[in-house]
């Protein structure tokens, strides 16, 4: 900006110096009237490019402005981004630990369950066996029963004779 300022500053020097090369010499007025046309010309594209300095410089301004800004952004999104990772690996990490704890949960629960599924169809099987072979036997008791009384019969026959 200062460069640009002193290329202007410098420019206007040797307009005027052009200007009063041009008025020492004495020409005659037209060429007076076109210089002064010249530099008057020249002032204002001198005024003209230090308007747009200026406005450059507000521009210059409001961007570094901006970056300032968005950088600020960028190291509290990066801030936040962080502690969100971290956050979701001691999430990720307890989810692990709770799966292996539910999944020694669930085995133990499942062997319980298949105990006692076995010790129920174990109780059911005895049951019905022992319940066929009481139906099964139990003809044979009778006969064996029956058996035993003509025995007996016999027996006190033969003791009274």
């Amino acid at each position: 900006m200062d460069v640009l300022l002193t290329s202007v500053a410098l420019i206007s020097a040797a307009v005027g110096a052009v200007l009063a090369w041009l008025l020492s010499r004495g020409r005659h007025g037209a060429a007076l009237a076109a210089s002064q046309e010249r530099a008057r010309l020249w002032e204002q594209a001198h005024d003209a490019m230090r308007a747009q300095l200026t406005e450059s410089a507000r521009t210059h301004q409001h961007l570094q402005e901006q970056l300032a800004a968005l950088g600020r952004e960028l190291a509290s999104t990066s801030t936040r981004l962080e502690e969100e990772r971290k956050q979701a690996e001691a999430k990720f990490a307890l989810l692990q630990e709770m799966s292996d704890s539910s999944r020694k949960s669930l085995t133990e629960e499942f062997q319980n369950l298949a105990t006692r599924i076995l010790e129920d169809k174990t109780k059911r099987f005895t049951e019905q066996n022992l319940e066929g072979l009481g139906q099964l036997l139990h003809p044979f008791r009778e006969r064996l029963n029956e058996f035993k009384t003509r025995v007996e019969e016999m027996h006190y026959q033969d003791a009274q004779q």
